[in-house]
């Protein structure tokens, strides 16, 4: 049976897997348009914006596996979200031990020697409506701040991408 779990409850033993499901109603305030999408925000405890070596989800619609989580990948939209509906969303969760420099063996690389202690704590779990026009410019923004990495230091691009990111 399902026990209820809040916000801020510590989950994920190392190398074990729990199951939630994650309910809300959507705003019925939040009428459809073109401009706006509805998304589920979920945060469960990542340590820092490195992918893997860390907790995990991968969220379920119905029996439907739709997209994975991580810390730099935190939002799911819901593009069948209407005003008033309830979202129900299944999510497994992996609880990967973060093993930090050269992968020297620790007590947390072996689910035998890890500790019993959850390892994460669920940080947040809500709905929003994003704006896909300020979603897009960031998408924009970072390819150009990616592009300036890339860029040898004495490339003058780098300077006018710079300005350019900075105006906007």
């Amino acid at each position: 049976s399902a026990a209820p779990f809040a916000v801020g409850g510590r989950w994920g033993r190392a190398w074990h897997t729990r199951w939630f499901t994650v309910t809300a109603v959507v705003p019925p305030d939040w009428v459809p348009d073109d401009r706006h999408e509805v998304v589920a925000h979920l945060d469960l405890g990542f340590g820092t914006f490195m992918p893997g070596f860390q907790a995990e989800w991968l969220v379920h619609v119905g029996d439907r596996p739709v997209q994975g989580l991580q810390p730099d990948r935190r939002t799911l939209v819901l593009p069948d979200a209407r005003p008033g509906a309830t979202v129900e969303l299944h999510v497994e969760a992996a609880a990967t031990p973060m093993l930090i420099g050269d992968f020297v063996p620790t007590p947390l690389g072996d689910p035998a020697t890890a500790p019993e202690a959850p390892l994460y704590a669920l940080r947040v779990a809500e709905l929003g409506r994003r704006d896909r026009t300020v979603t897009a410019l960031k998408a924009e923004l970072q390819l150009l701040l990616d592009q300036v990495g890339a860029l040898p230091a004495a490339d003058p691009s780098r300077a006018r991408i710079l300005h350019a990111v900075a105006a906007a």
